[in-house]
């Protein structure tokens, strides 16, 4: 058991830590914790959201989100020069310090730009519309399990027959998660200015 001591201490480095990462952002919608988590080590989990930020009564456009992306990654950069996905199969090292995870949720779709930066592991959450419309295509997927529950007085014929849209990277390596979360990403090297192009802008080469 942690004595109070200590976890004074850590209310106060993750209290210091949210006011330094908000104080970079301050009109953003920033989340932070400390990570216990194995895929992020010991580093610090900050989300910065530009899905569904505004400026007053005006959502951001696609043109600001891509500029707050420079930004953030300007502000925070890279100090990795790969990332790593965790698959089942075994992890895999990537050739860029980016790795795209589209989230195709029944109630929230939008990709998070993950990657390393010191003692952070950032993640910045951008709609689908942030990428040309000729880099993504979209498919259909049934619910699972886990979203019964967002279909009420549902027969199991009807929850069978319903499909949500999933958003996805056309190109490149990828893997699938459960719940319709898609992970893309590249192990080689000479594709990785193209990637880090459409990370970092929406567009391609």
């Amino acid at each position: 058991m942690k004595t109070l001591e200590q976890q004074i201490e850590e209310l106060t480095a993750k209290h210091n830590l949210e006011t330094t990462v908000k104080g970079m952002f301050p009109d953003l919608k920033v989340i932070t914790f400390a990570s216990t988590d194995k895929h992020y080590g010991s580093k610090y989990y900050v989300s910065i959201d530009l899905k569904s930020t505004s400026y007053g009564e005006e959502r951001l456009t696609r043109e600001q989100v891509q500029e707050r992306v420079i930004e953030i990654v300007k502000t925070c950069p890279t100090t990795e020069t790969t990332n790593r996905v965790y698959k089942n199969s075994g992890d895999e090292i990537t050739a860029s310090p980016f790795v795209l995870n589209f989230n195709n949720g029944v109630n929230d779709q939008y990709c998070s730009i993950e990657y390393v930066s010191g003692e952070f592991n950032i993640h910045i959450k951008v709609p689908i519309s942030y990428f040309d419309d000729d880099l993504i295509y979209h498919s259909m997927r049934g619910i699972t399990d886990s979203e019964y529950h967002y279909f009420t007085a549902r027969s199991r014929k009807e929850l069978a027959e319903i499909r949500i849209r999933v958003a996805d990277l056309r190109g490149f390596k990828e893997v699938k998660y459960y719940g319709g979360s898609i992970k893309k990403y590249i192990t080689e090297p000479d594709y990785r200015e193209e990637f880090d192009t459409i990370v970092l802008t929406g567009k391609s080469l």
